[in-house]
């Protein structure tokens, strides 16, 4: 039995993954953008180093204001601050500009702090710098650099969490079904090939940032759908692609609403429980990130140009 079909069919699904974890990938920045979500995330995390979460208490206030945290968008959630930034902000926030020496001028004013972690932290600061103010320095930037590692944490969890609900989503909406795609691809020599061609010829693009995001996701969606692969709902339920959908000229909530009703005619129960379980492979690989699948892709090209090794000469020699 050759593996050269088997192959195909899975770079043709892993393709579609890639595309798909680029969309959603576009998608949450679009919504972190929206939401302000890393703003939101980092401006509580310094509320909880320096208020145990008060972000109404005066300090917290001074520090989160001050213009080496805000920047220049001093409008708008800052979602990065430098350790650096953030150091020598507090530190003049503390001192309150005095022009007094500077390590013995912290020392006096943490005993007016009131009483909690932060000030208790300080202290421990303090007591370790031995008057070194670099080495204080180097103590708070650490500090702070360790709960921003904290941050990316929660923030991972909280994008992986993201990827899965907007994978299952979206392959629903742009109804990208594995088991179907896969179906068709094994079906059809002329449209493995063709799916081939686009996954060598594919080039990852940049991380979209900003107002970018959503025209990368229009690319995407774009390229997914000119695969010519079995997506979308304008086309029956069948293992067979036909011609009948353009693709992303219609929204995935138009072409919803013109084929929803008629994809499953015929299909019966059991059809349509395939397509949810193709839907939830999707949306499940999809989490895995475009960076995955890129890099899964790249073995699957190299395995497949390998192809089977000619017989040495001295082998040939033997069998003739």
């Amino acid at each position: 039995m050759s593996f050269g079909p088997i192959v195909d069919v899975a770079i043709g699904l892993i393709l579609v993954f890639l595309l798909m974890g680029l969309i959603v990938s576009a998608f949450q920045e679009m919504l972190s953008t929206w939401m302000k979500k890393r703003g939101a995330l980092l401006r509580q995390s310094i509320a909880d180093l320096l208020s145990d979460g008060n972000s109404s208490s005066e300090l917290f206030r001074k520090v989160y204001g001050h213009g080496l945290v805000q920047g220049a968008a001093a409008s708008e959630m800052p979602s990065y601050v430098p350790s650096r930034n953030f150091t020598l902000a507090l530190i003049d926030t503390i001192t309150e500009g005095s022009n007094a020496p500077v390590f013995g001028e912290i020392e006096r004013r943490i005993a007016g702090l009131p009483d909690g972690c932060f000030k208790q932290t300080l202290r421990v600061f303090v007591r370790h710098a031995a008057g070194d103010l670099d080495t204080l320095k180097a103590d708070l930037a650490q500090w702070y650099d360790d709960a921003m590692d904290r941050l990316s944490g929660k923030y991972k969890r909280y994008s992986q969490l993201v990827a899965i609900v907007s994978g299952l989503v979206i392959a629903v909406a742009l109804n990208v079904d594995s088991i179907r795609i896969a179906n068709a691809l094994w079906q059809s020599e002329s449209l493995r090939q063709q799916t081939v061609t686009a996954a060598e010829a594919f080039q990852m693009p940049d991380t979209p940032v900003g107002d970018k995001a959503e025209q990368a996701l229009k690319n995407n969606v774009d390229t997914l759908f000119k695969l010519d692969l079995p997506i979308g709902w304008l086309t029956p339920y069948t293992f067979q692609k036909q011609q009948t959908a353009k693709g992303p000229d219609g929204t995935a909530v138009e072409q919803a609403a013109t084929g929803v009703f008629h994809y499953f005619k015929g299909a019966g129960w059991g059809g349509v429980l395939l397509a949810i379980v193709g839907w939830l492979i999707t949306g499940l690989a999809t989490s895995l990130g475009a960076p995955f699948w890129f890099d899964t892709l790249q073995r699957f090209l190299q395995f497949r140009g390998t192809g089977k090794k000619p017989a040495k000469a001295s082998e040939e020699g033997a069998s003739s």
